[in-house]
């Protein structure tokens, strides 16, 4: 798919499902009408596919820009993001399996998350081989990084079930405004390790001290 444009969508734009070997270029999703009132208004969607590759997505939205919620060898490079909800992984429910995701060299700006994992409370499911590098992060930002393990309304009480390894962060950089928060890591007891970051460096906003089983070296 190349050169598609879509102007104000009442919902999700596009859901990628069941695909293998699938090349999304210079595609642009302009929502901005709906800022303040839209809901619902993913940019991408994308289930149970292998081998999706993204270069050169600009995006304004009002909720994910992109969410993997079941996967293998995804790819994402060279985007714009503005007004969403972040490049996220999830929510990965029961059953699901996301590993080897890659987003890199994207602007993100007025997000209510920048870089983002969310598991479902409750489900049995694996997050692996996830990798951000060459974000950049804007003003306007709620938070920087958000990991949480407790999607469905169960806030700060994360679950074993879904594992998140491997999980790297390389050259995460951008100012947040005063009332943002840097990164904050909701994981469970025992089902989060193997992390690792390399220069990340985000100003402004605020450093919590409330994370949950935080893993260095990423915690807030």
């Amino acid at each position: 798919m190349e050169g598609i444009t879509i102007r104000n969508a009442p919902k999700n734009s596009f859901s990628i499902n069941g695909v293998t070997r699938l090349t999304v270029k210079s595609i642009t999703i302009d929502d901005s009408a709906g800022t303040s009132k839209g809901k619902n208004t993913d940019g991408f969607n994308i289930n149970n596919s292998d081998q999706v590759y993204f270069t050169g997505a600009k995006v304004w939205n009002q909720d994910d820009r992109m969410n993997v919620n079941s996967g293998t060898n995804i790819y994402w490079t060279n985007g714009f993001c503005s007004g969403g909800h972040g490049l996220s992984i999830g929510s990965a429910a029961n059953g699901a399996v996301v590993r080897n995701v890659t987003f890199e060299n994207t602007v993100m700006e007025k997000q209510q998350q920048s870089v983002r994992i969310k598991t479902v409370s409750g489900a049995v499911a694996s997050v692996s081989e996830i990798f951000y590098s060459g974000i950049t992060i804007n003003s306007g930002t709620d938070y920087g990084i958000l990991v949480g393990q407790s999607y469905g309304d169960t806030k700060n009480e994360p679950t074993n079930g879904v594992t998140i390894t491997n999980f790297q962060l390389r050259n995460i950089s951008g100012y947040l405004d005063s009332g943002a928060t840097q990164i904050l890591t909701e994981c469970g007891s025992r089902s989060c390790s193997n992390w690792s970051s390399s220069i990340v460096m985000l100003t402004g906003g605020k450093q919590l001290t409330t994370c949950l089983n935080k893993l260095n070296p990423i915690s807030c």
